[in-house]
């Protein structure tokens, strides 16, 4: 679905998001940006905070986009912001097996905080402003924060390009071939 413009079309697309959710859908939101477009349809950035299964439904979505003629050849990163630099090595190394397991060509990149207030949607702009799509996560919204997430989402929205907002409604990894149906 299309990302409204206005912040209260924004939070009653929250709303059936939670139903969806519930009945293990996923959901897509599209916000566009009319004045960059796709861009140079040459990299894709895919943001994981480590939660949820957003990640894994990102990374397969970003896979699929590449394969389009119009996105050949496009880079995709895994970026992943951590508050402090000790758990940099250890990141690392959950990413790269995340991407062999899934066997998805994507650059890794761990970033570390410059401070412990600063915020992700000033780190978002910095590290994304070269990119042409941009994917974040939704964070399964409670009925008492709706409006505070869809003001927190438009905050990140205003340092993106066009971005997709993915909510996974899968609770097991899709991206697992190893089990059995």
């Amino acid at each position: 679905m299309g990302w409204g413009k206005e912040l209260e079309v924004q939070k009653t697309q929250l709303q059936p998001m939670r139903r969806l959710v519930a009945l293990k859908k996923s959901v897509l939101f599209l916000r566009y940006d009319d004045n960059s477009g796709f861009g140079r349809k040459r990299q894709i950035d895919v943001w994981w905070r480590g939660r949820d299964r957003n990640a894994e439904l990102m990374l397969l979505l970003a896979h699929i986009i590449r394969q389009s003629r119009p996105w050949e050849g496009a880079r995709i990163r895994i970026l992943r912001l951590l508050r402090t630099e000790e758990g940099r090595s250890g990141a690392e190394n959950h990413m790269a097996q995340f991407l062999k397991a899934a066997r998805v060509e994507a650059e890794p990149v761990v970033l570390v905080s410059s401070s412990p207030e600063e915020p992700f949607h000033s780190v978002l702009r910095d590290a994304s402003r070269e990119t042409d799509l941009v994917f974040l996560g939704l964070r399964f919204p409670e009925v008492q924060e709706i409006d505070r997430q869809a003001r927190d989402i438009d905050r990140l929205l205003q340092s993106t390009v066009s971005t997709v907002l993915a909510r996974s409604g899968e609770v097991e990894d899709i991206l697992d071939t190893d089990s059995t149906p």
